[in-house]
């Protein structure tokens, strides 16, 4: 009876809440976010409206509302393994994304 008491406490702490965006849909949304914000960061002062647009397309895509991400940022924010080991896939995205268009550019 211990011994599955204490196995159901290790398996609960790795456990995202229901109501917080899963690891999985959360590192793609990550990951266009951070997206967003690139392409918002390249535009001039007279397309700076457009910034909102980009991030506001992200919540769109993903059927969420910004509060819903913020609420979740907050939870991994508290929860900094989960959080680091997101923001790693997503690193890796971009790397790989990077990679990709490199080879692509080099080709033309």
């Amino acid at each position: 009876m211990w011994l599955l008491g204490a196995a159901f406490m290790v398996g609960c702490g790795k456990q995202v809440p229901e109501d917080i965006i899963q690891p999985d849909r959360m590192e793609n949304i990550l990951y266009d976010y951070h997206l967003s914000i690139s392409m918002g960061n390249n535009l001039s002062y007279s397309d700076n409206y457009q910034k909102e647009a980009y991030k506001n397309y992200v919540f769109e895509k993903y059927h969420i509302t910004e509060a819903d991400f913020d609420s979740s940022m907050v939870w991994y924010t508290r929860h900094t393994e989960e959080l680091a080991g997101l923001y790693k896939k997503v690193g890796e995205r971009f790397r790989s994304e990077k990679k990709t268009h490199a080879g692509v550019a080099g080709v033309a």
